[in-house]
């Protein structure tokens, strides 16, 4: 029948086409077998069409199907890396996001750099205040850069101090200069490397009188910055006047999370704080901050606000749990103290995952970080 002739017609046409088979009809059976042949290549001007072909195709499918078009602006051995407008105020100028894998890490507003987004960015800034107050002249290391907000704020607000970033990635460094806005020859001092490997490496390193950690991408903890043996290192590199700060996300009421960091920490460190900026949510995913200091910290401008504005010259929001209150929230619940042998950091932030559930079905592109 004419449905037989077809097939056999297209079998033909593909034994011909085809520079590795033989087509051999069986009237018996009524049916096409294909055999290898001697490979016979094509010749360069049907390798070019053939080539051309697949261009077109392509370029097609990306054109008209958006999940074929790469998600990414840049994307390295580390993160998948986009830049995205968010606002734009007519005074301030354009404020953009860096969005790391699926992590909204930073916003920046660069004709603004005193604007800081998040809550535990904030609690750095008064704390950076604290010590300002008594050394204009600080020197301050920040482990993690991404959109280098918190660089950016030191370097305006106090042009006597000396900034340095240890960023692992050398592409978010340089999206940051071509498209953040971070002037190239700013002050700020980058280094590009895995920040434990490097300040172990870094022999000459200045004393520092803040180190801050920013080094966490969401729920996503590198073990290797959460142990007792990095707390050394860090430890090390600070005055003898020196402050450690961690930020750290957590729900407080479980608080498996910062107990272990403020456990960790405290056995290095002989003065522990935690930290927070705004309202107590005890029952919402939130970034606190852990505090750990070779001497005493006098806090009382985060408790007293006449305090505050005689020795910041303005109101603070951080509020600080401490003494009685942090000895008793640490022996509401499990502290395990996190060592290089044994970080269970996954599965201490899993039940956050589940507690997230479907907010971050689709990306957190802007994960609660007031």
């Amino acid at each position: 029948g004419r449905s037989d002739r077809a097939a056999d017609f297209r079998a033909i046409d593909y034994a011909r086409e085809s520079p590795h088979f033989s087509a051999r009809r069986s009237d018996a059976r009524r049916s096409w077998s294909v055999t290898p042949s001697a490979p016979s290549w094509p010749s360069p001007s049907r390798r070019a069409v053939a080539a051309g072909a697949v261009v077109v195709v392509g370029i097609t499918l990306w054109l008209r199907d958006p999940l074929l078009r790469a998600p990414c602006l840049r994307e390295t051995g580390y993160f998948c890396i986009k830049v995205i407008e968010i606002d734009r105020d007519t005074a301030a100028g354009p404020t953009y996001g860096l969005v790391l894998d699926h992590l909204f890490h930073s916003q920046v507003t660069p004709l603004e750099p005193r604007w800081l987004s998040y809550s535990y960015l904030r609690v750095y800034a008064d704390m950076t205040a604290l010590k300002a107050a008594e050394l204009p002249d600080f020197r301050a290391l920040m482990i993690g850069g991404g959109g280098y907000a918190l660089p950016r704020y030191l370097d305006a607000v106090y042009p006597r101090s000396e900034v340095h970033v240890v960023e692992i990635d050398p592409v978010v460094t340089e999206i940051t200069h071509e498209l953040l806005g971070l002037d190239r020859a700013t002050r700020i001092r980058s280094h590009n490397h895995d920040a434990r490997i490097f300040l172990q490496a870094w022999h000459d390193a200045p004393r520092f009188d803040l180190v801050y950690g920013d080094a966490f991408n969401d729920l996503a903890m590198p073990y290797h910055l959460t142990t007792v043996e990095f707390a050394r290192t860090v430890h090390g590199l600070l005055n003898d006047d020196g402050v450690y700060l961690a930020n750290v996300i957590d729900v407080y009421d479980r608080g498996a999370v910062v107990r272990a960091f403020l456990a960790t920490i405290g056995e290095v460190f002989p003065h522990v704080y935690l930290l927070r900026w705004g309202d107590h949510r005890p029952e919402e995913i939130e970034t606190l901050v852990v505090a750990g200091a070779k001497g005493p910290l006098d806090l009382t401008a985060f408790r007293d606000p006449a305090v505050s504005h005689r020795r910041l010259g303005r109101r603070v929001s951080t509020t600080t749990v401490e003494g009685e209150a942090l000895r008793e929230f640490l022996a509401a619940g499990q502290a395990r103290i996190l060592r290089d042998d044994h970080a269970p950091i996954d599965q201490l932030t899993a039940p956050l995952f589940a507690l997230r559930g479907d907010d971050c079905a689709a990306g957190c592109a802007q994960p609660e970080r007031r």
